[in-house]
């Protein structure tokens, strides 16, 4: 996927197409585009909107140097690291979360 942002076959703005989609073209497993697309939001790159889709988020020009700051990294280190988060986070919200908070929640789920 990100020699396509690179290539400029997507640009600022952009939908991508659906994961199933991107696995066929890529011949990769929908986990394996899972995970690209959680290190691609993480870096800033695209935007996922729930039940909306994902969106191309920077420049083209950008690109390069976001990408640079991963190479001595390891992709799965990032998305290790924000599972770990991601937990903590959820479980500070479900401690701290107030009746009008759940009845929030609710009302968007229905919706």
């Amino acid at each position: 996927m990100n020699t396509f942002i690179q290539e400029g076959v997507f640009k600022e703005g952009d939908r991508l197409p659906a994961e199933r989609e991107i696995s066929a073209q890529l011949g990769v497993s929908r986990t394996s585009v899972r995970e690209g697309l959680a290190v691609l939001e993480m870096m800033g790159i695209i935007e996922i909107r729930i039940g909306d889709g994902t969106y191309i988020k920077i420049q083209k020009s950008s690109f390069d140097f976001e990408v640079s700051k991963i190479k001595n990294g390891s992709a799965f280190e990032l998305i290790e690291a924000r599972i770990h988060i991601e937990s903590l986070i959820t479980k500070l919200a479900v401690e701290r979360a107030t009746e009008g908070d759940i009845l929030r929640l609710n009302i968007q789920m229905s919706n």
